[in-house]
């Protein structure tokens, strides 16, 4: 995608009556989920039309911090996994709006989720520091990827996992480390230092680690996997107010694109990640945006904001023509 890339077609609707936390495109693209403040889950389709809201209360109505749709496999298509504040993993059903799977831990927080890419684990980070591992299809926990002795491990609580491969997981929170798992071995085979993440602020392309936090100075960071090192940081303000980062993605298809959400006078970046220069900054919206999502198939991208607005556009340049 190139630099004279622009975006099109915008629209907004708003009917979550509290901040959407997390959203994410089904794969197909053809429905939309959204973790609420309100301990709901609310299901769109492609005109962004609610088709079902699900209660995800467990005792009483707490933030959703996390959703993902499970890669389809087996006989049951359309299952979410939705990490919850009430101390919770949930598997729901978003086609009949049924829970049909809870794991609780008592006195915790999952503030994370993310599933391996064929969907036959899942993975979770927790308020306690833990990323726990589970075997999808038992619903048992495999794994404990936590610090102790002197295996390295996180120190605080754990706002962001991401699988890249069967073996591969990254995980980042508020101990400013990003740490990648090997599976295999449950240790820790790489970690990068300096980026104090507080949402769903972490991806993965190819080589390049993607990470956006938090801090006043050099909110966004660009790592080499495979050097270990930053490659690209930028700070990011606008008329003396530093933007503080909630959620960062690469584009799905060829990771030419990215998206960062926020806080500040700037609330959202379009970015090109050749050169990361800027395609459009998001001004105008009325709260800070929590997460986002870029298309699999197509070219449009989700936001979601603090006052449950959620903000749908599609990128358009001379080489994208897909709708």
């Amino acid at each position: 995608m190139e630099a004279t890339s622009q975006i099109d077609q915008m629209r907004t609707v708003k009917y979550a009556t509290s901040e959407i936390y997390s959203l994410r495109w089904s794969f197909d693209d053809t429905l939309l989920a959204c973790a609420e403040g309100n301990g709901h889950v609310s299901i769109y389709d492609t005109s962004l039309l609610k088709k079902r809201d699900i209660d995800c209360k467990l005792l009483e109505s707490m933030p959703l911090f996390s959703i993902r749709w499970r890669p389809d496999k087996g006989l049951t298509k359309n299952v979410l996994l939705i990490a919850s504040s009430e101390g919770a993993l949930l598997h729901c059903h978003a086609t009949t709006g049924k829970i049909i799977h809870s794991i609780v831990l008592s006195d915790n927080q999952a503030l994370c989720c993310d599933y391996s890419p064929e969907g036959d684990h899942f993975a979770s980070g927790w308020k306690d520091s833990i990323v726990r591992v589970y075997d999808d299809n038992t619903k048992q926990q495999i794994s404990d990827l936590k610090r102790y002795g002197d295996k390295l491990g996180h120190s605080n609580r754990v706002y962001s996992v991401k699988w890249t491969s069967p073996y591969t997981l990254f995980s980042a929170g508020w101990d400013n480390n990003i740490y990648m798992w090997d599976l295999r071995t449950n240790c820790v085979e790489k970690y990068f230092h300096g980026a104090y993440i507080s949402g769903d602020a972490i991806d993965v392309y190819g080589d390049l680690l993607l990470t956006l936090d938090c801090s006043i100075n050099n909110q966004l960071k660009v790592w080499s996997v495979g050097q270990g090192q930053i490659v690209h940081s930028a700070t990011l303000e606008q008329g003396g107010k530093p933007f503080r980062g909630y959620t960062a993605q690469f584009a799905k298809d060829n990771g030419n694109m990215i998206f960062l959400g926020g806080s500040g006078n700037y609330q959202g970046y379009l970015l090109n990640s050749g050169i990361y220069t800027q395609v459009f900054a998001f001004s105008n919206m009325m709260a800070p945006i929590y997460t986002c999502d870029f298309g699999n198939t197509t070219s449009k991208v989700a936001l979601g904001t603090g006052d449950g607005t959620i903000c749908e556009f599609r990128i358009v340049s001379s080489g994208n023509t897909n709708q």
